[in-house]
């Protein structure tokens, strides 16, 4: 039994295609056996050719058994009796899934395919906080991992206004995006290697940019007869005074004024209001003072 063991494992070695082949068994030497009538069986041989699909490697691309022959798995390890098991190995951003054939005989010649499959993406979502500008801003969104390296990305939902667009993992504000409460988007990241896909959320906040120029009004007035008015300070490209403000007057009395943001989405005043009210004061004559000339 050994000796035919042996014998069939080298010939099996050596043989360079899958045909039915004649295995004789002949003793080796003298004594207990006589060669007259050698042994001999005939043994059908199988090729198994292997592949690999997308996403990894093999190290073997063939195997010829004899017909029959069992096939099983082990940690991965493809196994044929009686031959070296075939290995498969997983590229960047990929995982083994499993062979076409797992268990059973060999029966015929036959294909048998490592199967990969994409690793899932890992994208974690991205929270920006900027200020209104009338420039173009930019701003880093999180990456995706655990694939190939080789990412896209694209906002998929969202994008009202076309406010946004992006580059890699830049994100690009377009110049004037109004500043609301926050918006949100869809990014997608797509791995151009293995086709997995990841979506995350990816919210910007906008907020009001300040009058950096504080409004004022002063007056240190006294009734003259002729109309008079306050100094009024503020910024006129972002600021107005309101129509029921009383900016001049001739009687002695006090008047209000109101300052308020022109572009109330966007802007507001350094402490967070949009409206600052002044109160101007035109004070009596006094006729203490006045100079009485008699002739």
């Amino acid at each position: 039994a050994t000796t035919t063991s042996r014998s069939i494992n080298l010939f099996d070695s050596l043989v360079a295609n899958a045909t039915a082949k004649t295995v004789y068994v002949i003793a080796i030497g003298g004594g207990n056996y006589n060669n007259s009538a050698a042994a001999s069986v005939n043994v059908t041989l199988r090729t198994v050719t292997l592949t690999a699909g997308t996403g990894g490697s093999i190290n073997a691309t063939s195997r010829i058994v004899i017909n029959n022959s069992a096939v099983s798995v082990s940690s991965n390890v493809i196994q044929f009796a009686g031959k070296q098991g075939v290995t498969p190995t997983a590229s960047a951003g990929f995982t083994f899934s499993g062979w076409s054939v797992s268990s059973g005989n060999i029966t015929a010649n036959t294909t048998i395919t490592a199967n990969f499959a994409a690793k899932p993406l890992t994208m974690s979502n991205t929270s920006i906080t900027t200020t209104f500008s009338t420039s173009a801003q930019t701003a880093n969104i999180n990456a995706a991992s655990n694939g190939t390296g080789n990412y896209s990305y694209a906002i998929t939902a969202g994008n009202t206004g076309s406010y946004f667009s992006i580059s890699g993992t830049t994100l690009t504000i377009k110049a004037s995006t109004p500043a609301l409460s926050s918006y949100s988007l869809t990014v997608r990241a797509t791995d151009g290697t293995s086709g997995a896909t990841k979506d995350a959320a990816v919210t910007v906040t906008i907020n009001r940019a300040k009058v950096t120029t504080e409004p004022s009004v002063t007056a240190d007035l006294t009734f003259n007869t002729l109309t008079q008015s306050p100094t009024i300070s503020f910024d006129t490209s972002k600021c107005r005074t309101t129509d029921e403000s009383i900016t001049s007057a001739v009687h002695a009395g006090t008047y209000t004024i109101t300052i308020e943001i022109i572009d109330k989405t966007n802007y507001e005043f350094n402490d967070g209001t949009q409206s600052k009210q002044f109160s101007w004061t035109i004070k009596q004559f006094n006729l203490g003072d006045a100079t009485i000339g008699l002739s």
